[in-house]
């Protein structure tokens, strides 16, 4: 099967440009991010519960099919995104939930 890229795809790719986990799959943060990460992971089927990895500073999964991807999809990711779409909404909102916030009125994301 090849993988296709959707926006609740490109949104998790976002998270994971945001706050990459070393070790597999995965993104580094706080329990909340943690929570959202794993939580579209298995709505989206890609991994069982028991296969997701939680640690104190992330969590993870070992699928290298869809790191491959999530690393192509990076590549390209100033001709995928560059248009407002679903794809690059969701890829946004996927960084912004991964490294932003709101201070003073102001959004910001705390890695660049």
């Amino acid at each position: 099967m090849k993988l296709r890229l959707t926006p609740e795809l490109a949104y998790l790719v976002g998270m994971w440009y945001g706050t990459p986990y070393k070790k597999g799959l995965g993104i580094k943060g706080e329990q909340d991010i943690q929570e959202i990460f794993i939580e579209h992971v298995l709505s989206l089927g890609i991994a069982q519960p028991n296969q997701i990895l939680v640690k104190k500073d992330g969590a993870y999964i070992q699928q290298t099919k869809y790191k491959k991807f999530f690393k192509e999809i990076m590549e390209e990711r100033f001709i995928r995104f560059k248009y407002c779409n679903d794809y690059s909404a969701a890829f946004w909102a996927g960084v912004f939930d991964a490294i932003g916030g709101i201070e003073n009125k102001m959004l910001y994301l705390s890695k660049f």
